[in-house]
């Protein structure tokens, strides 16, 4: 019976949000059916309420995800990203490492619509390694979400460590041969055979001026991940300084004449606050409390797997159902995580099964109708869904295949 309530709350959550109704808003509406139809009262939403709104960690995670799209803007905003990329593509003097590194360097901004900043550069570079419309929409897509199951200041990988309660670096460490396979699986099909531009002669002196000039415009972001790992400081800490970084870099090019943007720096530290996805954050971290509050969800769980299931079968089941329908991994990490992690036995197996459910939840959420980055790009290409799955159909099930194995050698 538990289990039915829970599913009637997601299918009621994934109702909501088709109707374009805010995420936020639906993952709290959710949440109050979850717990009506379990018998708890207003006493009780009050006390998840104020559980929410009192830890602190849940206070830093939102922290985290404001500062994480302040960043993002700012670098968007005065142009530092464009300088970036430009410097990669002259230092990599190879259109092939170009166009599968600029989408994943661009995908590290997490801003809206990202997928639209990528692909005018992927289509230019596709032109003259003589791609189809078909490969460069799917270049655009697989590079540009490669380092979903590495990147520390992603949103998902910041919830995830945060509901799953481990260490980022720890879940990077076992994560980091799947972003491989994906690449590499990824090149292969896509560009192996596909020949590279010849490289022109370059001046020593530009070619070191070029990797100088992609240090700086890179280092509002390689300053916070190397603070964190360095000195062992959380996101929140380490974040305000890549976004001071960046507001220099923009004062030195101001005073050169080559960044004509307006300076509005205190306006883009409101402005670049993306407040849609904090509240949505909210409503998550709503849910999860709310779960919480759900009478024998973990005793019933365990008396289903006592009868032989295989919890890699609950996993995976479940997590493809609610990432399809979501279009989003997020759903599966904040409904499965509190769910199937407490079941492991220590921390290294809570860290395997965090990862099956997030690769699970990633592969699905890919091929999702409903995915944003896919809606865009086919836009943009002017193709259809079937000439992306028609490239997807080696690649995601080899990448998972791979992944499964990964995960019986943990």
């Amino acid at each position: 019976m538990v289990f039915i309530t829970l599913f009637i709350s997601v299918i009621f959550i994934l109702l909501l949000a088709n109707k374009k109704i805010n995420l936020g808003i639906s993952f709290i509406l959710g949440s109050i059916l979850l717990l009506i139809i379990n018998q708890k009262g207003l006493s009780t939403m009050i006390g998840v309420l104020e559980n929410t709104f009192s830890d602190k960690m849940a206070l830093t995670l939102l922290l985290t995800i404001a500062l994480i799209t302040v960043l993002g803007r700012v670098m968007q905003e005065y142009k530092i990203l464009d300088k970036m990329i430009g410097s990669l593509e002259f230092v990599l003097r190879s259109a092939k490492l170009t166009i599968m590194l600029a989408p994943a360097f661009i995908g590290l901004l997490l801003v809206s619509g990202g997928a639209l900043m990528s692909a005018p550069l992927v289509d230019k570079l596709g032109t003259k390694l003589s791609l189809s419309s078909d490969k460069k929409a799917s270049i655009n897509m697989l590079f540009r979400h490669g380092l979903y199951f590495i990147y520390p200041f992603s949103s998902t990988m910041i919830l995830s460590a945060q509901l799953g309660e481990f260490i980022v670096w720890d879940f990077i460490k076992i994560a980091l041969p799947v972003t491989l396979l994906f690449y590499i699986v990824s090149y292969i099909v896509l560009l192996r055979n596909v020949q590279d531009t010849p490289k022109t002669k370059i001046n020593i002196k530009e070619y070191f001026k070029n990797i100088l000039i992609f240090m700086i415009y890179s280092s509002p972001l390689l300053s916070s991940i190397v603070l964190s790992i360095i000195f062992n400081m959380p996101f929140y800490q380490v974040l305000p300084v890549g976004i001071v970084i960046a507001y220099i870099i923009h004062l030195f090019d101001k005073k050169r004449n080559s960044n004509k943007v307006k300076d509005n720096f205190p306006l883009l530290l409101i402005k670049g606050i993306n407040f849609k996805l904090v509240f949505t954050v909210v409503g998550v971290l709503i849910f999860k409390n709310s779960l919480g509050e759900v009478d024998n969800l973990q005793e019933t769980l365990t008396n289903l797997l006592a009868t032989g299931i295989p919890i890699e079968i609950i996993i995976i089941l479940a997590s493809a159902f609610i990432s399809f329908s979501f279009a989003s991994v997020n759903p599966s990490v904040i409904i499965l995580y509190p769910i199937i992690l407490p079941l492991a036995i220590n921390y290294d197996t809570k860290l395997i099964y965090a990862l099956l459910i997030y690769v699970t939840g990633f592969i699905t959420y890919y091929i999702s109708p409903l995915h944003l980055c896919q809606i865009l790009t086919l836009d943009y290409f002017r193709i259809n869904l079937k000439d992306l799955y028609k490239n997807y159909k080696f690649i995601l099930p080899i990448t998972y295949i791979l992944t499964i194995i990964w995960y019986i050698m943990l």
